[in-house]
């Protein structure tokens, strides 16, 4: 009987051992490499991708218009500043024309805004705005 219990008491080590091992084992394949790069894999549609890099152009564009007009409005302004109180009618047309581009950039302003709310709602993948 004595050896009964002696054997039971082995088996008993040799299971929580080999449990032990077994945890170890598999939580160490859990942390490895491929894993990792399955993880951070992110799949995607290659229409939406297709799609989303066209909304993004399309953004980009939008801001370099924006960004023209403004170097506009900065040339008009030194425009004015240059030229002489005494030619009223070129002082007229540079207020025109700046009021023309001041409305241009608000609408360019809300056309980016636009563009941009497009991109969030279409969904494109990591996307900073």
């Amino acid at each position: 009987m004595e050896r009964y219990d002696r054997i039971s008491v082995n088996l008993i080590g040799y299971m929580r051992s080999i449990i032990v091992f077994l945890i170890l084992s598999s939580s160490l394949k859990a942390f490895g490499p491929e894993d990792e790069y399955i993880r951070g894999a992110v799949i995607t549609d290659p229409s939406t991708t297709r799609r989303c890099d066209e909304l993004i152009n399309e953004r980009k564009e939008k801001i370099n218009y924006k960004n023209k007009i403004l170097s506009l409005i900065d040339k008009n302004k030194k425009l004015k500043m240059m030229s002489p109180p005494e030619k009223i009618s070129i002082h007229e047309l540079l207020d025109k024309t700046a009021k023309e581009l001041e409305d241009k950039l608000e609408v360019a302003s809300r056309k980016i805004q636009t563009s941009g709310e497009e991109i969030i709602r279409v969904g494109c993948p990591g996307i900073t705005i």
